[in-house]
């Protein structure tokens, strides 16, 4: 078992990084909620020879929840942001290593401008679970799951 230190889990130094083609976005994160994974309700495979009860089977495929975080606001970078673009997501815990999930940013809202407190914004990036490679009749969707590295 490694050694991961007294504050294994403290995000001091967190940092995100989105990125998509050739263009990346990396900004440090103040708060991070990394993905959920949900199984899902049961499936109904009741057949029409059952006279009592329902039988039901879990799913064979995990939902993966969005990521949500908070981090520094800057304006140019918060202009510069790749809304809707899908990627990789690289969210790197210094001591801890890097958790990888492909998804898109989907929204970012600063918060209010406070006399005194540091900017902040508030974003939210949707796991899609899929790696697009090339471009037009060329472009290649694979499936990829969350990775621990």
């Amino acid at each position: 078992m490694a050694d991961i230190g007294k504050n294994a889990f403290e995000p001091s130094g967190t940092t995100m990084t989105i990125s998509a083609g050739s263009t990346s976005w990396t900004v440090y994160a103040v708060e991070i909620t990394p993905p959920a994974w949900d199984g899902g309700d049961a499936i109904d495979i009741t057949t029409l020879g059952n006279t009592e009860f329902k039988t039901k089977m879990a799913q064979t495929l995990k939902d993966i929840g969005e990521v949500a975080f908070s981090c520094h606001y800057d304006p140019s970078v918060f202009a510069s942001a790749p809304i809707n673009v899908n990627g990789t997501i690289e969210i790197d815990v210094p001591n801890w290593g890097t958790l990888t999930v492909y998804g898109y940013l989907r929204s970012l809202t600063p918060q209010a401008l406070v006399v005194g407190d540091a900017a902040k914004m508030d974003g939210s990036i949707t796991v899609t679970n899929t790696s697009i490679t090339g471009v037009g009749s060329n472009r290649v969707i694979t499936e990829e799951g969350p990775s621990w590295s």
